[in-house]
Order: C-alpha cells, then sequence, then structure tokens
C-alpha cells in the first residue's frame, strides 16, 4: 500500500477511497489482511490519470469545447433575458 501511494501520490486513506469509487482503479488482490497490486497495473493507472487531465487542459480538447459552448450558451440566454451576464474565470 506505502509503495502505490508513493507511485500516485494520495494517501492510503484516499487509495481506499479510489478503490471504492473509480472504476478505472486497478483492482486490488489480498494476501491475508493486506492488499497487493501489480506494478504494471498502478503505472498504468498512473498514465491514464496524466493522459485524462493532460487532455482536459488541452484548448482543442472535446471535453474542453463542449464545456465552452456551455458557457457561451449561458452567457447568451442571460444576455437576452436582459441581465448582466456574469464572467466566469477559467480553469
Amino acid at each position: 500500500m506505502e509503495e502505490v501511494s508513493a507511485l500516485l501520490g494520495p494517501p492510503r486513506t484516499v487509495i481506499y477511497k479510489l478503490i471504492a469509487s473509480d472504476p478505472d482503479f486497478p483492482t486490488p488482490f489480498k494476501l491475508g489482511k493486506r492488499l497487493f497490486w501489480k506494478r504494471a497495473d498502478i503505472l498504468a493507472y498512473r498514465d491514464l490519470k496524466q493522459n485524462q487531465y493532460a487532455e482536459r487542459k488541452d484548448p482543442s480538447s472535446p471535453w474542453r469545447l463542449k464545456k465552452e459552448a456551455a458557457k457561451a450558451r449561458k452567457f447568451t440566454e442571460a444576455w437576452r433575458d436582459g441581465q448582466k451576464p456574469k464572467q466566469e474565470k477559467d480553469e
């Protein structure tokens, strides 16, 4: 568990939450009371998450374009209704 935490970054408590909530997180196997993972699975998970993060930060990614379109729609609707549109901060 300590090595998984060192490879991914978050503490053990977050690792347990990832096991329960993230379907992409590799399934551990148990020996006694301890949890173990294949190192290759953990490294593949880390690479997957890094790529997903990089894709979201890419201005031309479909995720980013969808988000920008939604912001533009909100702005247009507020303007059309005579309200002062709020300018949202970018991430």
